[in-house]
């Protein structure tokens, strides 16, 4: 069943989503550092996790969450004050369902992690590794360049002034756009990737969602870039890849 959803309909998933990752962070954060008892969370966990696999720090859960609720805040400010969306037809179902999807990265962030209980500051400045500034470095870099990817996707639709004056399709040109057509996919990958090397890597349920992302956004990024070369046909250039540059 395909209904209409309007512009801005972004705005609801990602109010919803930082409410639920704020949640979740203000739980964690407060039994790591000030020893809160959150047995809600706690019971949550016990039904998600069991056998519990214990294969992160708290501190490194802390920083992956931590980014996790950033990337979020940054693409509600982009969605209310940057994108520009119009209404298209979608399948009620897989509308519905991505609303679970932050519950299940909350979760998959959290539920490998150490228990919920007050872990010392000696114990988390213990727990930094190498691992901690590569993962926000890479971080820091992939959020930049997608929000200079959008800033160029929205540019194509307004005039000098700022003026909305199209909805239509045009060639995105600039940045990550000269290498492949969909930079901004391809930062979200390299997003999710930070957070796992963030958390060393070894947290199997992360790594199942950065998967997850990587097959969805092959398969949409393939059917963007064929669209692109439908629509403009000579005029897009033809050593633009996908999404990853000079490989798909």
């Amino acid at each position: 069943m395909y209904l209409p959803f309007k512009e801005k309909g972004p705005v609801v998933y990602y109010i919803l989503s930082l409410s639920w990752l704020s949640w979740l962070g203000i739980n964690v954060f407060g039994a790591y550092m000030l020893d809160w008892n959150v047995p809600y969370t706690q019971v949550i966990l016990q039904y998600v996790a069991q056998p519990h696999h214990n294969s992160t720090d708290a501190l490194s859960t802390m920083i992956g969450l931590s980014m996790l609720i950033c990337q979020h805040v940054r693409r509600l400010d982009e969605c209310l004050h940057l994108n520009i969306y119009t209404s298209v037809h979608m399948n009620v179902l897989p509308h519905m369902m991505q609303y679970l999807l932050p519950v299940f990265l909350g979760l998959s962030l959290v539920a490998e992690g150490p228990p919920l209980e007050r872990q010392g500051l000696l114990h988390l400045i213990c727990c930094i590794n190498w691992y901690h500034p590569v993962g926000i470095m890479v971080f820091i870099l992939a959020s930049k360049h997608q929000h200079i990817c959008y800033s160029i996707l929205t540019s194509l639709r307004k005039d000098k002034s700022g003026q909305i004056v199209s909805t239509g399709y045009k060639v995105p040109r600039g940045d990550w756009f000269g290498w492949i057509s969909c930079p901004h996919l391809f930062a979200d990958i390299l997003i999710y990737t930070a957070i796992g090397i963030c958390l060393g890597l070894r947290q199997r349920a992360w790594c199942l969602c950065t998967l997850h992302l990587l097959v969805h956004h092959i398969f949409y990024a393939l059917h963007i870039h064929r669209r692109y070369g439908v629509v403009f046909k000579k005029e897009y250039p033809t050593d633009r890849a996908a999404l990853i540059p000079f490989l798909l």
